[in-house]
């Protein structure tokens, strides 16, 4: 029989670093305890946004540099 408990901690804060060092240091090598880390909504919302800009920019980096290109070569009459 297993028994999960779910406690939510900010890694991002002083008390969070600090508990989860010390449930580091405690857990070490032991087996039996598991610890499954899981994201909440909002950080997997934040990780989607950050995500589709990322990619965003990236295809509009790519018709720029495209339209660029484009343009360099018909200005210098070099055919592609």
């Amino acid at each position: 029989m297993t028994t999960k408990i779910t406690i939510e901690v900010n890694k991002k804060t002083k008390a969070g670093k600090a508990f989860l060092a010390m449930v580091d240091t405690i857990l070490k090598n032991q087996s039996g305890i598991k610890i499954i880390e899981e994201s909440t909504a909002t950080e997997k919302t934040i990780a989607n946004k950050k995500e589709s800009k990322e990619q965003l920019i990236e295809e509009l980096s790519k018709k720029v540099n495209k339209a660029v290109a484009e343009k360099w070569y018909k200005e210098s009459g070099i055919v592609y």
